[in-house]
């Protein structure tokens, strides 16, 4: 289900796809736009 969720949201931006999955309780997230995602973590400082 979160697969689906965050394919088709990708298009809104990765608030939209990786955001949720973090409120959500993620600790884990596979992705095949890895630069993305760690872009994303750093940028929230979620990620060293």
């Amino acid at each position: 289900m979160c697969w689906l969720y965050g394919r088709e949201s990708l298009i809104d931006g990765p608030e939209a796809t990786y955001g949720w999955l973090i409120q959500q309780g993620a600790d884990a997230i596979m992705t095949d736009r890895p630069e993305l995602l760690l872009d994303y973590l750093r940028a929230k400082n979620l990620h060293e």
